[in-house]
């Protein structure tokens, strides 16, 4: 590490990290760990080609919009760009963890040289929740897509998307070690919520059904332990041939995408009276905060007051 760190002759031991060695040795040493690791590789491609000829210490939060404009111009999306400067700034908060700490990987860090104050954390992000998807995969939409599955298996994964609610990530993970077979749980931890701040994340307790329990049974005789029941394998290709026979049946399938299984569940749940607080125990969070996002039913009050207001 030290024969790509720059040294200060002003300041003895003081360093200057480039771009690409900040996001090596932050990649390295955390990023990498995260179940989001894989995913989200082509941020760091981007924020290395914006950046190349920075050094950390020298951006600021005018060049931090600067790469919010230049990614627009580039045409991704705002989430897209939400989530490369969220990865930005949690790279200057582990390099202000790592200089306070001192040391990392036996290198000295404690007097790199940073930003005075977090340039990412700086910037305003354009909120989401105004561009939240509207698609609703509703239980007729549900049983269109895993009566056109190519095999059992396939419509095995759609249906436990539906009744489990858990986001892909977690519902290709679980292995006979999280299924509590006497009290009929699935239990483990959301990969989603693992952060610095909270590294034991966040725990979801799935019930299983009765008409739901020979299925998992027989996977878990079919599988090794430490195994994953279900499979992701070729899963995008699957979903693609499934989802465009589905759409000859009902052509709005086409817009379907696999995430919005969760937020169709919610949704129905609400649809069929059952509270927010019980919908948000089986979505696996921990405040009512996010639930709207979830909620993809049409504002029948809205449309009736605006129905109202027309006959005047």
């Amino acid at each position: 590490m030290s024969n790509q760190l720059e040294l200060f002759t002003d300041e003895p031991f003081s360093l200057r990290l480039t771009i690409k060695d900040a996001l090596r040795i932050f990649w390295d040493n955390y990023w990498s760990h995260l179940a989001s690791a894989k995913s989200t590789a082509a941020h760091f491609e981007r924020i290395k080609m914006f950046f190349s000829k920075y050094y950390l210490d020298t951006i600021s939060k005018a060049d931090i919009e600067r790469f919010r404009r230049y990614l627009k111009e580039m045409g991704y999306a705002d989430a897209t760009i939400n989530k490369s400067q969220m990865i930005l700034s949690r790279m200057f908060h582990k390099f202000e963890e790592y200089r306070d700490g001192g040391f990392v990987g036996g290198e000295d860090f404690k007097r790199i040289q940073l930003p005075m104050k977090n340039p990412a954390s700086l910037v305003p992000k354009v909120n989401e929740r105004q561009f939240a998807r509207k698609f609703q995969i509703t239980p007729e939409i549900k049983k269109i897509l895993c009566s056109c599955s190519s095999d059992e298996d396939f419509y095995e994964i759609i249906d436990g998307l539906w009744w489990t609610q858990l986001r892909p990530s977690d519902f290709f993970k679980f292995t006979n070690e999280n299924v509590d077979v006497n009290n009929r749980v699935i239990e483990g931890i959301q990969s989603k919520t693992i952060t610095t701040r909270n590294p034991s994340g966040v725990r979801y307790r799935i019930a299983i059904p009765d008409e739901k329990l020979p299925i998992i049974l027989r996977r878990m005789s079919e599988t090794k332990p430490g195994t994953a029941l279900f499979r992701r394998k070729n899963f995008q290709k699957r979903w693609q041939k499934t989802r465009a026979l589905a759409a000859k049946i009902d052509p709005n399938i086409a817009k379907a995408q696999a995430r919005d299984i969760r937020g169709g569940a919610a949704s129905h749940l609400l649809q069929e009276g059952f509270d927010p607080e019980t919908v948000r125990k089986t979505l696996g969070h921990t405040t009512l905060r996010m639930l709207p996002n979830y909620d993809k039913r049409p504002e029948e009050n809205v449309i009736r007051a605006t129905s109202v207001l027309a006959k005047n």
